[in-house]
């Protein structure tokens, strides 16, 4: 009789767990695909707007359920040989994650970086 409710909280929390390393493998994801998108992108300012688009589009889809999410794209170094880099920030409701009636949030973040390609010819 005991055992069930010890029973049922250890598969809350793994099933929590597991929602946890599912949500912080979509950050790292869309960390990912938008450098990519960044680092082939003409100039700075389109690499800003390719990886903020991409962030939303790649968290939209997966069903991140990020309360609040935000992109920093860094583009300091935006000439040929130099590189991109994107924090992707996600803050997720715990209730979310576990089902469970837990209160705040869990903040997830996510950095990729990617090299221009030295002998890239960039827009004027």
């Amino acid at each position: 009789m005991i055992l069930t409710p010890l029973l049922l909280l250890i598969i809350g929390l793994m099933f929590a767990a597991a929602r946890l390393y599912l949500a912080r493998e979509t950050v790292t994801d869309a960390a990912r695909t938008a450098v990519e998108a960044a680092v082939v992108a003409p100039d700075a300012q389109a690499a800003v707007s390719a990886a903020e688009v991409n962030v939303s589009e790649t968290l939209g889809a997966d069903n991140a359920g990020c309360a609040s999410a935000g992109a920093l794209v860094g583009t300091g170094a935006f000439v040929p040989g130099g590189s991109v880099s994107v924090t992707v920030t996600c803050h997720e409701a715990l209730t979310r994650l576990a089902y469970l009636p837990l209160h705040g949030t869990f903040t997830i973040k996510a950095r990729a970086e990617a090299a221009i390609e030295p002998y890239r010819q960039m827009a004027p």
